[in-house]
């Protein structure tokens, strides 16, 4: 829908639209990984990259969580865990 509106504007917001689209699949990622579903939230996290994710302010912390997660799952939080725990 966003994508239609763009078009229908001529383009002429396409980093501001994008930039919403990115935020929602970002949203959308995070509900899918507090759901435990890797695929939905590995999927809502490329999507959200591809939109220009990457820029959303604050965020990369977010999604390198987020990425974390998708690659290697539940072991996520047994090594961030180690990371704290761990002097050096």
């Amino acid at each position: 829908m966003l994508s239609a509106l763009d078009k229908h504007l001529g383009f002429q917001y396409t980093h501001t639209i994008r930039r919403t689209i990115a935020s929602f699949y970002l949203e959308m990622a995070g509900n899918s990984r507090s759901q435990g579903k890797r695929p939905e939230t590995a999927k809502h996290l490329v999507s959200c990259l591809r939109n220009g994710g990457w820029q959303l302010p604050g965020s990369r912390r977010t999604m390198t969580g987020l990425a974390a997660y998708a690659l290697i799952g539940s072991w996520y939080k047994v090594f961030s865990r180690a990371k704290q725990t761990n002097p050096g």
